[in-house]
């Protein structure tokens, strides 16, 4: 038992002193309280602070009336502790300080606290990025897309996986993915942060139904410049067509060359498409291209009716069957030599865009050429990218753009095929 020189009360609290220490108990509210001082006069002076503190206490409660009292009764019920309590004000404060605007009435708390359990669910934590993009990816395998399509995703959401490492899907959020673009690819063209953005924003799209994210969090990305004019669709001159096809039609390499040259240029079809082309699917005596589901960009088959030029082109070099274009790297040097001879400047699916913009100058129907070039009815994205200065006769003279020989025929009233 410890032995105290001496014992005294001081507004309700016990001082004890031992030697040259002076403890002073005070008891509020059931619990016990110790504090320690060096002299008499401090442990007194301490006694009267803490006797003036409850009474304080005291009339705040006993100021506390009718509706107010129950509702301070429940928030002790939902704030037990003076940690709790202390936790709540700094939440408030917080809001207080960085949230424009704030007001007790608005009930954002309750929204941060929902935002976040969804980012942190109790039932099981969520996967990394990395993690879900394999699972992301094995879907993909099992709906057959193609191996382009696959490196595509891998390499895009790759980069985003190497900036955030063992990072939890729901930990991403737009800001992050915004400054990730900006960072990544700030030199870069819009078009190409489109691109990502297009890639992450599926990923995302996925994952928040296979995870139950709040929401995709690339979907409110907003791209610098995207608000300002888009750069015009580049289409070749009815002059510069006939350069690149005579220039083709006098290739030794023709036979292969001329044939996806045209299918580009007179029925529209991706450059993917025309590569993965088989003889089988044009049928010259229907006027008709089969665009199979696996080299259609979007897995959907579409026939393409072939007009009088165009059959006249592939004429001379149709097969039963067999890939219409030689392999891709032989394609492209033999187009590299073509156009230096037709002294033209390649373009960027310029064969593609060509069909488009003289196609819908001479049908004057947007819903004709879209369904043509595989956008099914998107009609705005016919007259945004092909809606040009071409005037519909322009347009008829791109249809009547035939082989050479055949234009000299026809001048010496000879029928050569």
């Amino acid at each position: 038992m410890p032995t105290y020189q001496k014992i005294w009360k001081v507004n309700g609290a016990i001082i004890r002193q031992r030697g040259c220490s002076y403890q002073v108990e005070t008891h509020h509210n059931g619990k016990r309280t110790r504090q320690t001082f060096k002299t008499a006069a401090k442990a007194e002076d301490y006694a009267k602070q803490v006797k003036a503190e409850f009474k304080s206490e005291g009339d705040m409660a006993l100021a506390i009336k009718g509706r107010q009292r129950i509702d301070a009764l429940r928030l002790l019920d939902a704030f037990p502790t003076k940690k709790a309590q202390d936790d709540a004000i700094s939440a408030v404060r917080l809001l207080t300080t960085q949230v424009k605007d704030y007001a007790p009435s608005k009930p954002l708390m309750a929204e941060a606290v929902r935002f976040w359990l969804s980012h942190h669910p109790q039932g099981g934590s969520l996967p990394t990025l990395d993690e879900a993009l394999e699972s992301y990816l094995a879907d993909k395998r099992l709906e057959k897309r193609r191996a382009a399509t696959l490196y595509e995703i891998s390499h895009k959401i790759g980069r985003l996986i190497k900036a955030f490492p063992d990072t939890s899907i729901s930990d991403i959020t737009t800001e992050l993915i915004s400054q990730w673009l900006t960072d990544t690819l700030g030199s870069s063209t819009v078009g190409t942060k489109r691109q990502y953005l297009t890639v992450i924003s599926a990923f995302f799209t996925d994952s928040a139904k296979r995870y139950g994210l709040p929401k995709n969090p690339a979907k409110d990305v907003k791209l610098a410049g995207c608000n300002a004019d888009q750069a015009e669709v580049q289409a070749y001159t009815v002059e510069e067509v006939r350069k690149i096809m005579a220039a083709a039609n006098a290739s030794p390499h023709a036979a292969r060359v001329v044939p996806a040259l045209a299918i580009g240029f007179f029925a529209g079809l991706r450059p993917s498409e025309v590569q993965g082309l088989d003889w089988v699917d044009v049928s010259l005596t229907a006027k008709r291209i089969r665009v199979s589901p696996e080299t259609a960009k979007k897995r959907r088959a579409r026939y393409v009716d072939m007009s009088d030029n165009l059959i006249e082109w592939l004429t001379p070099y149709a097969r039963e069957s067999g890939l219409v274009a030689p392999p891709l790297m032989t394609y492209r040097r033999a187009r590299r030599e073509i156009m230096e001879g037709a002294e033209c400047t390649l373009i960027k699916d310029g064969f593609r865009h060509s069909f488009g913009t003289y196609h819908l100058a001479t049908y004057e129907n947007a819903a004709k050429t879209a369904f043509a070039m595989g956008h099914r009815s998107d009609t705005d994205l016919v007259y945004t990218n092909y809606r040009k200065l071409v005037t519909r006769e322009e347009g008829e003279a791109y249809w009547k753009i035939r082989p050479m020989k055949l234009l000299e025929s026809a001048a010496t009233g000879k029928t050569e095929v």
